[in-house]
């Protein structure tokens, strides 16, 4: 079983739910650690291990026999996982890093996930780093949801442009089958693969198809790019809490090729319409 164990850090995250109890049930041992203990589900019967990453200490320990590893962690905390892992480590790492690294526009946390990206793909350790795009289907999924709330609330959604930017969601399940195919691929080293839905869709398409799920008919209200970011300073308080820069992505295409996911990971990304039937069912 020694190749089938491995430890995943930030196992009660949002991402590492659904991840343990998939690599649980395709016979993975499974090591848990947590920053968050106490959202860890007793069902999963994973032994659990506390870490806090101010603390290098408690990261080292949760690390310390780690033969594969999965980082459900931003990117940016590459180094710091880098530097806890056991000395003469040559196990399997799988990162998760992200799209919004490629963003066009000036952006802090973008700019601190190429650094950590860097890191990794620098370190000449065995493994993948993994880029999912906007991933919606987890149990607590505010990128659909909070659209459905509002869809059922006003039944209108208000985009800049009216939506025409292109988005590409990705159900959680696909990003997690990327996950284990990256563990078991072995032969794909320190490689960087977009986890993308099957294909790009505007934003308006999205929101309607989020409305379909839900049994309703939304209407999108072109907005001007000005007039949404005069909701940050609460003119127009009925808009979803959103970031200035949250707002200025979404003027910003985001569409890649899945050629890497269908054929290194051999994962092809389910319908958009599927992936929401799960959520919504």
């Amino acid at each position: 079983m020694a190749e089938r164990r491995v430890t995943i850090l930030g196992a009660s995250s949002r991402l590492g739910r659904p991840l343990l109890r998939r690599l649980q049930s395709n016979g993975w041992q499974v090591i848990a650690a947590a920053r968050s203990p106490h959202k860890q589900d007793v069902a999963w019967q994973a032994e659990a291990r506390p870490f806090r990453l101010e603390d290098p200490a408690s990261l080292q320990a949760a690390l310390a026999d780690a033969e594969a590893v999965v980082s459900c962690l931003e990117v940016q905390h590459a180094p710091q996982i880098l530097s806890a892992l056991p000395p003469g480590h040559a196990g399997r790492l799988v990162m998760i890093g992200s799209t919004r690294m490629f963003t066009r526009f000036p952006d802090a946390l973008a700019a601190r996930l190429r650094v950590g990206a860097d890191a990794f793909l620098h370190s000449g350790k065995p493994g993948i780093l993994l880029l999912p795009t906007m991933i919606y289907g987890a149990e607590d999924d505010l990128n659909t949801r909070r659209i459905a709330a509002f869809i059922r609330r006003f039944g209108i959604i208000p985009l800049p442009s009216g939506g025409r930017t292109l988005i590409q969601p990705v159900h959680v399940a696909d990003v997690c089958a990327s996950i284990e195919a990256a563990l078991l691929h072995t032969e794909i080293s320190s490689a960087s693969i977009v986890a993308a839905g099957p294909q790009a869709m505007r934003y308006r398409d999205f929101v309607r198809a989020i409305g379909a799920a839900i049994g309703r008919r939304p209407l999108v209200l072109p907005l001007p790019l000005s007039l949404l970011l005069a909701a940050l300073t609460r003119l127009l308080p009925f808009l979803p809490s959103v970031q200035r820069d949250e707002i200025l992505r979404l003027c910003e295409d985001k569409a890649f090729p899945t050629e890497a996911m269908r054929q290194q990971l051999g994962v092809v990304p389910m319908p958009l319409a599927e992936g929401l039937r799960r959520s919504f069912a």
